[in-house]
């Protein structure tokens, strides 16, 4: 018979998780519990709930701490769970799936609360969430679990709480003052330039964001394996703090080195696409440059071996933008072509049809 487990991530949040554990502990054979310095106390309340609370260390590679848990189950099938969701329904399906005998992934529904939206209002979207034995995740800053078999929708429903922006707001303020902390003993070190820019990008502080990325370049070596993290989020801030006139010249100075990178490719559509959206009249010129950058990114696919890279940006999130271009173009039977095959792609359909003639 078929092992299923409940697999979490957390740095606290002591009530929540205790929810979640709570929801899912009748339906599942284990729950492991990776937690990176939360409270002793919450870490007993866990092991008497009944799950197994394993210590990790905080990673700025987002999927080292997901596959980090993948790791410590010893289950056929692993229930993702974050913080803030508990299992609401579905519970017969989820048995009912895990018994079965082919290998694929399965969606999970996820409502999400939205402040004090009525229910029926709250958003729901599909997950790949329920992962057999042996798939993991990629991505530094957004992990997605990487695989190369079927979806099928499970049945389950995932309910969530609305993110704390509180919490999260605060997360982010203590990395950076460990990074900074750090700068002040290693001044000029790469690496931590590096995560100091990439902090403030995250948290929206794109002015911020790119002097340190400035900075980082000129500390970064091209034969650095983490140049293109440097490079790729440098042209991201840059384009978004509207120094595009320095988006230009990066991207001129680095696409030599960096043209196999969906990355760079779909950084540079948004560079082209901002430029669009912002210049009077523009020629088609502009319209042809962001199309051709975005499908690109499709011709290289996903690069998950490159620093900094992005899952989606070579495959559902290129697809997607190129159906918000031809949307903007007013090329409404070409956007929706787009829109569904990055849907597609998302779910990781195979041979899906779409606009790439």
């Amino acid at each position: 018979m078929a092992r299923s487990a409940v697999v979490m991530v957390t740095r606290g949040a002591g009530d929540l998780v205790d929810r979640a554990l709570r929801s899912a502990k009748p339906f599942v054979d284990e729950m492991v519990v990776l937690h990176l310095r939360a409270p002793p106390h919450a870490a007993d309340t866990w092991r008497r709930i009944g799950a197994r609370v394993v210590p990790g260390e905080w990673s700025s590679h987002a999927a080292d701490c997901r596959n980090a848990a993948l790791a410590a189950a010893d289950a056929d099938w692993n229930l993702v769970l974050e913080a803030e969701e508990w299992l609401a329904s579905g519970v017969d399906s989820l048995r009912l799936f895990t018994e079965r005998a082919e290998e694929c992934v399965g969606l999970v529904e996820i409502h999400r609360a939205v402040g004090g939206a009525h229910e029926a209002d709250h958003p729901r979207h599909l997950a790949p969430r329920l992962l057999p034995r042996g798939v993991w995740f990629e991505g530094a800053r957004h992990e997605e679990p990487v695989f190369d078999l079927p979806v099928e929708p499970t049945g389950v429903v995932l309910r969530s709480d609305d993110v704390e922006t509180a919490r999260w707001r605060a997360d982010h303020a203590l990395r950076e003052a460990v990074v900074l902390q750090a700068l002040a003993m290693r001044p000029g070190d790469p690496g931590l330039l590096l995560d100091l820019a990439d902090e403030l990008r995250v948290s929206g502080r794109f002015a911020e964001s790119s002097t340190h990325y400035t900075t980082a370049l000129l500390a970064t070596p091209r034969t650095d394996a983490r140049r293109h993290a440097v490079v790729v989020g440098a042209l991201e801030a840059y384009t978004k703090a509207g120094r595009i006139t320095e988006a230009v010249a990066l991207l001129h100075a680095e696409a030599q080195q960096w043209h196999h990178s969906p990355d760079l490719a779909f950084l540079a559509g948004d560079l082209f696409f901002e430029m669009l959206l912002s210049t009077p009249l523009p020629g088609p010129d502009l319209a042809g440059l962001v199309e051709a950058s975005w499908r690109r990114c499709l011709e290289l696919g996903e690069r998950p071996d490159l620093a900094g890279a992005v899952h989606g940006r070579g495959s559902f999130l290129a697809a997607q933008n190129l159906g918000v271009l031809h949307l903007v173009l007013g090329l409404g039977d070409q956007a929706d072509a787009w829109s569904d095959l990055a849907g597609a792609m998302r779910l990781g359909v195979p041979s899906v049809p779409g606009p790439l003639g």
